[in-house]
């Protein structure tokens, strides 16, 4: 079969190998034909003579051109990318019908839905302003082509798809020009079916990820350069300049990792040039390769490099020791599975030693193959970067060195076999990873349920405030979530001028906004700026503790950090404040409890202040009751998910393991003082029969330490408004059990009661 000589002349594609006929026919090439002519045919053809010869002649001749190698190759591009469209979406659908979204893709998401309707009436104002913020290429094509899709769950898959179709096109291609047939190109991109991210429902391959789009440019630049053979092919070497420069446009990152890549590539092709002879050519040859980058790569520089250089080098927060970096590669979710790595392994190996040991001289191609994957793996550990869409690009890297090792000097059937065999790999890989990560999402959504209440309940909230009035979350970057909730669930628009307090959980964005700035005078600044939009809604940790344990779980976080100490100063001015009106409180199991308030244009008194506080009913069950004592309310009731409260004979329990805590809420309009009284035994022998138990109230502990069963009495001063009380054990008791091991305790509270000031035991 002829390749097609017109894209051949067009894009300069490389002549076929050496000892290898233009004319191979690929196998199925048969199968095609007759598929493609009875489709086509009508039954006039059957007999072309007379005056059914010119019919007969259009329909040969649109036979002949859908069986072109070029249509065949487009075809199956489309096919690849229709299955791979259609399994990520559906895998999303499920996910975002019962759970939340993420962070990184609703920040995504929101910013597309806000440039929509800003830029209303001034489209090309807003792509002016686009071009000067890093990784916007998407939206400012969709901007310009299809506009409606910015407010679409799936807009993004506008720009993806035909990356997608034209990286899959290229891999395609790559390989029938060097073997004359499609089945190993189909084999190479299989391997696609071997990684995790294809499945995950939260970084999955069809998600809006910025890098979920960017590596397929990275990928198309690749195998560019295979085909211009070291940019001596003008028409594929300036495809693959285009595609780095669209690259840079789209992600900066991928473009650091790619240009790092692409540099010994073009070394060495300059090498080929001095030994060959071709300097002549250079000059052309590097303009038609270089011109875009060129005037790209100025632009970013002259609009984007002090913001890049900023957000990189400032507010970048994940970053880790070389080898802390190394172990999460290694170990990370997507890496860890066997079908995954035992599957990459004979995707990469198997060709590989064909190489080797059929042919001489495939030193070049093997290194060329195998560069960019491990290039790309050193850069991310020499960054110390804990690169969370490392596996997308990683399996863009390994589709194109499967193409690049592709064994062009064997016959069509032992490419054929050789191409099965791996077919047959990625089957296996990719119907294990179906199985293992179905059951994955199924557990992620019940772990992340509670998210998708919590924030439809913020929505719902929110939506109430006045027109125009802001929004401050201040226990999570959660904005974006809690207006996506809004508009994919209740078709909420967006209001583009609402507010937004800054708040965050990484220290570093802090640090990018405020320089060094104290973080009470942070804090205050934000005050003074909040308490001038009468209206705007504020939504607060009730216990800043919860606060700080989440965000001192973040990676490289010591002491008290600064998020902690702005955030903590914000809850105790609003507490205290009389401008602020309480009006929900919500439990959750991440966040633990969260206070509502509302600013109001005239100081209130207490019983304005707290009185209208909407709040959850206490876990039946248990006798802490709502009136604990005259004018104070006991709000909530927080418990470990692994010791749930639970009766037996008429007596409530209430078990806490080391690590676990009890936290609940005490609301009064005036000081006074109730007493908490409970039961205490050893929950469990391996305990022994010590324990320890801390009370925490008013930023106090009190520790009490019991030899077997005992009696708790801890007196609680309240202040007027929110008063917090958390119990939870020690973190090793203080006399250890006597199997002489330093076990941490384990005990339970038998009718936890809160009763008045003067009460007896007995409750009199």
């Amino acid at each position: 079969m002829q390749p097609n000589t017109n894209l051949e002349n067009a894009l300069s594609t490389p002549p076929e190998p050496s000892g290898q006929s233009s004319s191979k026919t690929s196998p199925g090439g048969g199968l095609w034909r007759w598929l493609t002519s009875t489709l086509l045919r009508s039954s006039t053809d059957t007999e072309p003579t007379g005056e059914a010869r010119p019919n007969a002649r259009r329909f040969d001749y649109a036979v002949q051109r859908l069986t072109s190698p070029v249509v065949r190759c487009f075809i199956l591009a489309v096919v690849v990318t229709g299955l791979l469209t259609v399994l990520g979406t559906s895998i999303l659908n499920n996910y975002h019908a019962r759970a939340h979204h993420h962070f990184d893709s609703a920040s995504y998401r929101y910013s597309a839905i806000l440039l929509y309707y800003n830029s209303v009436g001034q489209r090309w104002t807003s792509i002016v302003s686009l071009l000067q913020q890093k990784d916007s290429l998407d939206l400012v094509v969709r901007l310009l082509l299809y506009p409606k899709s910015l407010t679409k769950f799936h807009g993004h898959l506008a720009v993806q798809v035909p990356l997608m179709t034209l990286f899959c096109s290229l891999a395609l291609w790559y390989t029938y020009k060097r073997t004359g047939t499609f089945v190993y190109g189909v084999a190479a991109l299989s391997c696609i079916a071997l990684f995790g991210t294809v499945y995950h429902p939260v970084q999955g391959l069809m998600d809006y990820w910025k890098d979920n789009l960017a590596v397929w440019l990275l990928g198309s630049a690749l195998l560019s350069w295979y085909l211009s053979e070291g940019a001596t092919r003008r028409g594929w070497g300036f495809l693959c300049g285009v595609m780095l420069s669209m690259l840079a446009l789209q992600r900066v990152v991928v473009a650091f990792y790619g240009t790092a890549i692409f540099l010994p590539l073009i070394a060495v092709a300059l090498v080929q040039r001095y030994r060959d002879g071709t300097w002549r050519r250079l000059v052309g040859d590097a303009l038609a390769f270089g011109i875009v980058p060129l005037v790209v790569a100025s632009f970013l520089v002259l609009t984007q490099a002090k913001g890049i250089i900023h957000y990189y080098g400032v507010a970048g927060y994940d970053y880790a020791p070389p080898s802390a970096i190394a172990d999460y590669l290694w170990n990370h979710p997507f890496a860890t599975r066997s079908a995954f790595r035992y599957g990459l392994l004979a995707f990469l190996v198997l060709p590989a030693i064909v190489q080797v040991t059929s042919s001489t001289g495939r030193a070049g191609y093997l290194v060329s193959a195998f560069w960019p994957i491990f290039a790309f793996l050193a850069l991310v550990i020499a960054t110390k970067a804990k690169y969370h869409s490392f596996s997308a690009v990683l399996l863009v890297l390994t589709v194109t060195a499967v193409c690049r090792l592709v064994p062009s000097h064997l016959s069509a059937s032992s490419i054929q076999k050789l191409a099965l065999t791996l077919i047959s790999v990625a089957i296996i890989g990719g119907v294990a990873q179906v199985r293992y990560y179905s059951a994955q999402t199924e557990q992620y959504v019940e772990r992340n349920a509670h998210y998708r209440k919590l924030f439809r309940e913020l929505g719902d909230i929110v939506a109430k405030r006045p027109a125009g009035t802001g929004v401050g979350f201040f226990f999570d970057e959660a904005f974006a979530l809690v207006e996506l909730q809004l508009y994919f669930d209740r078709g909420n628009r967006p209001s583009p001028r609402t507010l937004r307090y800054f708040s965050s959980v990484h220290p570093s964005y802090y640090r990018a906004s405020f320089g060094d700035t104290p973080p009470e005078e942070i804090a205050e600044s934000l005050i003074a700026k909040m308490e001038k939009d009468v209206g705007m809604v504020a939504v607060v940790p009730s216990q800043i503790e919860d606060f700080a344990r989440r965000v001192q779980l973040l990676p490289g976080v010591p002491g008290v950090p600064v998020p902690v100490q702005v955030n903590g100063r914000i809850l105790r001015h609003i507490q205290a404040s009389p401008l602020w009106r309480a009006t929900h409180y919500l439990t959750s199991e991440v966040y633990g409890p969260l206070l509502v308030f509302q600013l109001s244009a005239t100081p209130l008194s207490q019983e304005e202040k707290w009185g209208s506080l909407n709040y959850q009913t206490p876990i039946v069950g248990l006798n802490l009751v709502t009136a604990v004592a005259p004018g104070v309310r006991q709000l909530g009731y927080s418990s470990p998910v692994s010791c749930p409260p639970r009766w037996l004979n008429g007596v409530s329990y209430q078990g806490i393991g080391a690590g676990d805590r009890v936290a609940f809420s005490l609301l009064t309009d005036r000081s006074t003082e109730v007493m908490l009284r409970a039961g205490v035994k050893p929950g469990s022998t391996k305990a022994g029969t010590h324990c320890s138990v801390v009370v925490r109230h008013a930023g106090t502990d009190q520790r009490f330490h019991f030899s077997g069963e005992g009696e708790l009495t801890v007196p609680l001063q309240l202040q007027p408004g929110l008063n917090e009380v958390e119990i939870r054990s020690a973190d090793q008791a203080d006399v250890p059990p006597p199997t002489g091991e330093a076990r941490p305790p384990i005990f339970e509270l038998c009718s936890p009661h809160l009763l008045p000031v003067g009460t007896d035991a007995k409750g009199k």
